[in-house]
């Protein structure tokens, strides 16, 4: 939902949003393998390691993206005067936001 309104309500973050769309993608993945790897434990010290390992890249990813995610959005989300509903996601209508930080100032 948040994702599509910043595409129309910012359009020169198109690649920002990619990437973030992509860095989730990537946390849905991790989380996966985490969960397979608690699947395996019971008495296995390798699986341990590889939880330990999955968990200890989960939490870099996280870290990362998260920071990525709030200098990138904050400054366009900063100038909303509404926050997104599903059904303004159509493509006829506008976005939830005053304009880009540029047009703002």
């Amino acid at each position: 939902m948040l994702f599509p309104a910043v595409r129309r309500a910012a359009p020169h973050l198109a690649a920002t949003i990619d990437q973030l769309e992509a860095d989730h993608r990537a946390v849905s993945d991790l989380l996966d393998r985490i969960e397979a790897t608690a699947h395996d434990l019971g008495n296995d010290d390798a699986a341990r390691g590889r939880l330990v390992e999955a968990l200890e890249t989960l939490t870099t990813h996280l870290h990362d993206h998260l920071a990525f995610e709030e200098r990138s959005l904050a400054p366009v989300l900063r100038t909303w005067t509404r926050w997104p509903h599903p059904g303004q996601l159509d493509d006829d209508d506008d976005p939830p936001a005053s304009g880009t930080p540029e047009e703002s100032k």
